[in-house]
């Protein structure tokens, strides 16, 4: 199965995301724990494109697909803003974060502690980021 949404890029339509992807990943081989897992990485990654990529503009669009194969799920946000700078992700001391009362930043940590697989191209036109995880293997 394979879907495609296309949404504006707007805070308040990423919760059409959070629920769908809910809806399509309830159905495969997921523990409860790794499902909200997913959801707040594919969250936390909208969210990114529509905060920083596209600087709250939401006459702009975000396009996710998502597909499930036997052995994962993938998930693909396409947009056409201006893309992540770094593209490497620093070490981060999360007791220091938390002694440091620090707030946000830590979106693409939870991405790529959560996701099995994270691929993100940046292209002339587009960037695009690929996210798998795998099925877990215990249920």
């Amino acid at each position: 199965m394979k879907i495609k949404l296309v949404i504006p890029s707007d805070l308040q339509y990423l919760r059409i995301i959070r629920n769908l992807v809910k809806d399509i990943i309830s159905g495969e081989n997921f523990m409860q724990n790794t499902i909200t897992q997913i959801i707040l990485a594919i969250d936390e990654a909208c969210t990114n494109v529509v905060e920083h990529s596209y600087k709250m503009d939401n006459s702009k669009k975000l396009t996710i697909s998502f597909y499930c194969d036997k052995e994962k799920a993938t998930f693909v946000i396409v947009d056409s803003g201006i893309g992540m700078k770094n593209l490497k992700t620093k070490k981060l001391d999360l007791k220091k974060y938390v002694e440091q009362k620090k707030e946000g930043g830590l979106g693409r940590y939870i991405i790529e502690n959560v996701m099995d697989e994270v691929k993100y191209t940046k292209g002339s036109k587009n960037n695009r980021l690929k996210l798998i995880k795998y099925y877990d293997k215990s249920r």
